[in-house]
């Protein structure tokens, strides 16, 4: 049910092709449940496309916990790696959604991210509210 993407070739030729955005996700987002949940879509959709976890690096930022939340949010930080995956075949209105879903906390910006050891331009959501509200992020293993 779930089409999972892991050559860079097919995310950057349909993107291009279709003209369709890529989004980079680190947190909540990066569950397929509640990516349809935001979309208002069915679960049954095979529209969109997500990576593997941990398959995109956003450089030269660090992911924080958000303090008393269950989100995290991520800042500009030298010499830091953000872990993400990648998800494509977002309409205009999908990014109004997440706009929405992300709220005053974020905003939705443009970088680079590597995939595959390549460079891939995407857009992701970065944390702009005080940054006292954020906590180390302890990564699991």
């Amino acid at each position: 049910m779930y089409a999972i993407v892991s050559n860079i070739l097919d995310i950057v030729n349909i993107s291009q092709a279709q003209n369709i955005n890529i989004v980079s996700v680190y947190g909540t987002l990066a569950s397929y449940e509640k990516l349809y949940e935001v979309l208002q879509v069915s679960k049954d959709t095979n529209q969109y496309k997500i990576t593997h976890f941990g398959s995109a690096i956003l450089k030269d930022y660090k992911k924080y916990n958000v303090l008393n939340e269950v989100y995290p949010g991520v800042i500009k930080s030298k010499g830091g790696d953000v872990f993400g995956s990648l998800i494509y075949g977002l309409t205009p209105k999908d990014f109004e959604l997440l706009d929405e879903y992300e709220g005053d906390e974020y905003e939705r910006n443009k970088a680079k991210v590597i995939f595959e050891d390549k460079l891939i331009d995407i857009q992701f959501y970065e944390w702009i509210d005080d940054h006292s509200k954020l906590v180390p992020h302890i990564q699991l293993q």
